[in-house]
């Protein structure tokens, strides 16, 4: 019973956060995300990853400051008009405070009025994963242990990106901008499996990226 009453109660939950949002005028994207770790593979260990950062007027200096990573991990990728990143990780099975999956780590130092929530949206594009009691320990001035989620998969001709659902994306236009296939979208992400094709604002995803890009559709034959 439980598992028919999910779709419907999720919708609710997205019309109330937008309804919310118009009335107070929260900035703030991707409230409340719809996220799950992706499993491990215990048989991999480690592989590299892609994080989609959603651009908020960002230097890219202050976007490797902030994945801990290099320059030259980070590759501009446009979503019609607007630039993003894309970001190379190392992704790795672990255990975070309870929950087993794929994550990459790197750590923010909090500012005053900071909350954990606004972080993860404003900065990781909704891709930081909470645990229990993170608000009550993000400390102003303290350095803050962040945790994104990631994926890996066997094959060599694919390569996991972690995207965030923006306005008016739909998985067409995700599999398209990504260089993936519908069905494989869909096979890497359980929300996906009550209602195929619906999708929010916010909802964190696995899209398995064809690195050398999906084959054009074959000729029909008369």
């Amino acid at each position: 019973m439980a598992a028919h009453n999910f779709l419907p109660n999720l919708l609710l939950l997205s019309l109330l956060a937008t309804l919310l949002a118009i009335a107070f005028g929260s900035d703030v994207p991707f409230k409340p995300s719809v996220m799950n770790p992706f499993p491990c593979n215990e048989s991999i260990r480690t592989c590299t990853a892609l994080l989609y950062h959603i651009n908020q007027s960002l230097s890219e200096d202050q976007i490797a400051s902030f994945y801990s990573v290099n320059s030259s991990q980070i590759k501009p990728i446009f979503h019609g008009d607007q630039k993003d990143y894309m970001i190379t990780v190392d992704c790795s099975c672990k255990d975070v405070n309870g929950s087993r999956g794929y994550f990459y780590d790197t750590t923010y130092k909090v500012e005053p009025n900071d909350t954990f929530v606004d972080v993860s949206a404003k900065i990781y594009s909704g891709q930081a994963w909470k645990v229990e009691g993170e608000e009550k320990k993000f400390i102003a001035g303290e350095v803050f242990p962040i945790h994104l989620i990631c994926g890996c998969v066997e094959t060599d001709t694919q390569i996991v990106v972690t995207y965030t659902v923006q306005q008016e994306d739909t998985l067409p236009s995700i599999a398209m901008l990504l260089s993936a296939n519908i069905s494989g979208i869909e096979s890497m992400n359980k929300m996906l499996a009550e209602n195929p094709g619906y999708i929010d604002v916010g909802w964190v995803l696995y899209v398995p990226m064809e690195i050398n890009g999906t084959p054009p559709p074959k000729a029909r034959e008369y």
